[in-house]
């Protein structure tokens, strides 16, 4: 059996695994390839590589999304939370964590604010997708489902 504390402490480390091992990984390519993470417009001004916002925003989606959907899955298999109240406790803390953590890199120079920016709604998108999946499946066994499944009369579409 599941714990509220252990589902919880599951949705917040898969999130963060997943956002900065990505992010690491993202580092890593550019650097082995030796692929700037800017590049020179006219020659004058740098701007950044789309494909070097769009990892990193890919995988704070991936986290966001995971987190949420690991732990909130888990909250209402153990039937701690139904599954509302199971995304807003796993997508309220990892937003405000990612948030926090987007904001000490940002105050730090470690990141661009435009890169905080696209992590951020990276992160804000994965936590909405991983709360629609969790409020999608459910509670298991629920009379309540959010889109029941289609009942199977045990036909085939070829013999009616």
């Amino acid at each position: 059996m599941t714990s509220r504390s252990v589902a919880l402490t599951r949705g917040l480390l898969t999130a963060a695994l997943v956002w900065g091992a990505g992010s690491l990984l993202t580092l890593l390519s550019f650097h082995v390839v030796g692929a700037a993470t800017t590049i020179a417009v006219s020659g004058q001004t740098d701007r950044a590589q789309i494909v070097w916002w769009g990892a990193h925003a890919f995988f704070a989606c991936l986290g966001g999304l995971l987190g949420v959907a690991i732990g909130g899955i888990s909250l209402t298999r153990a039937r701690l939370a139904r599954p509302g109240a199971a995304t807003s406790a796993l997508g309220v803390p990892i937003l405000v964590a990612g948030g926090a953590v987007l904001m000490a890199l940002a105050t730090t120079d470690r990141i661009t604010g435009d890169l905080a920016f696209a992590c951020g709604v990276g992160l804000l998108t994965g936590v909405v997708g991983g709360a629609v999946y969790v409020l999608q499946t459910g509670t298991p066994d629920a009379e309540y489902r959010h889109y029941p499944a289609a009942r199977r009369t045990g036909q085939s579409w070829g013999s009616r």
